[in-house]
């Protein structure tokens, strides 16, 4: 039987941590420019982590998780347009999963 000591578990927990927060990436590749197609941004950025609609504007989030913050970022569409790119962080609240954390997309801001 293997026993480990507090301390033991402790830094291989830490370790784990460690590697994982290391490998994934902390910002988002932001690679998109007011005027890219959906197609480009699809490309650029993969398929969105949410989908909002609102008359003929939609906006796509997607969400990185980092170490101690969570980025963000929604692409607002008009047409297959990108009309706006607003980047924001927000506090780890999920490791790992921060796409139960976006914050409702604000239209009326984006006109």
């Amino acid at each position: 039987m293997i026993r480990l000591s507090t301390l033991g578990l402790v830094e291989a927990f830490a370790a784990v941590l460690v590697v994982g927060c290391a490998a994934a990436p902390r910002h988002l590749p932001l690679k998109v420019e007011v005027g890219d197609t959906t197609a480009k941004v699809r490309r650029a950025m993969g398929a969105p982590k949410e989908r909002e609609t609102f008359g003929a504007a939609e906006a796509w989030q997607y969400c990185r998780t980092g170490v101690i913050n969570d980025n963000f970022v929604t692409i607002v569409f008009v047409g297959d347009r990108v009309t706006a790119v607003r980047p924001y962080r927000g506090q780890m609240m999920n490791a790992g999963q921060c796409s139960s954390h976006f914050r409702p997309v604000r239209w009326t801001s984006l006109s």
